[in-house]
């Protein structure tokens, strides 16, 4: 197992996660060390990263986030927070524990998907985002959660008693959607039970209350 200080690469977003973020909130919430190297959106620092990265071969999707873990590169944020789980032997040790974690990151990825295309589209996309598809989306989100959670709050737990990479995805896509604007946290608690119990008490988490102070203040 290693210790390493974990390096990762991603957008500069200020106060929005995104897939990072997810990562980030992951990390957070396990004490895990780590370091970032941000890439602005606006100063053209991250096209000329990414235009560096599938170059050079360092990424040949051209995306990110972008970890170094113990010496070795990955990429995809779900699979990297999987992976971190592993090799930082923060897992639930039983097989249904992490398939509940590993299917709900899976319908998670069709709602991170979504979010981004509303978000930064059209004020049109933005509209239908708030009005229909954020709903739609957080209906079965929270309907999966009541079917698979193993814990009373969380899908699952890591043998460190904290949530996972699954749980972490969800509490980064309700923090965003109330973020940009898409939901509010009265709609979410009022209609998401499950998700807003995962929002509440992953964001009592320490390390995740103070990052979000730190990018309210």
């Amino acid at each position: 197992m290693g210790n390493e200080k974990i390096h990762m690469k991603y957008l500069q977003l200020g106060g929005i996660g995104g897939r990072g973020g997810v990562v980030r909130f992951f990390m957070l919430a396990n004490g895990l060390e780590y370091e970032e190297e941000l890439y602005g959106m606006e100063d053209g620092s991250w096209t000329e990263r990414k235009d560096s990265m599938i170059e050079t071969g360092e990424n040949p999707a051209g995306t990110v986030p972008l970890l170094e873990v113990d010496g070795k590169q990955v990429t995809q944020h779900v699979a990297a927070m999987r992976y971190i789980a592993r090799v930082r032997d923060l897992t639930t040790g039983d097989a249904y524990g992490e398939f509940v974690q590993d299917a709900f990151a899976d319908q998670y990825q069709l709602v991170r998907d979504d979010w981004v295309r509303h978000t930064f589209g059209s004020d049109e996309d933005k509209k239908k985002l708030k009005e229909e598809v954020a709903k739609g989306h957080f209906k079965v989100l929270d309907g999966l959660i009541t079917k698979w959670q193993t814990e009373k709050i969380y899908l699952s737990l890591g043998k460190n008693g904290m949530p996972l990479w699954g749980d972490a995805a969800a509490f980064g896509i309700v923090y965003d959607h109330i973020k940009t604007g898409s939901i509010t946290k009265e709609e979410v608690d009022a209609n998401y039970p499950k998700l807003a119990a995962i929002y509440e008490n992953f964001g009592e988490i320490p390390a995740v209350s103070q990052w979000i102070a730190d990018k309210s203040g």
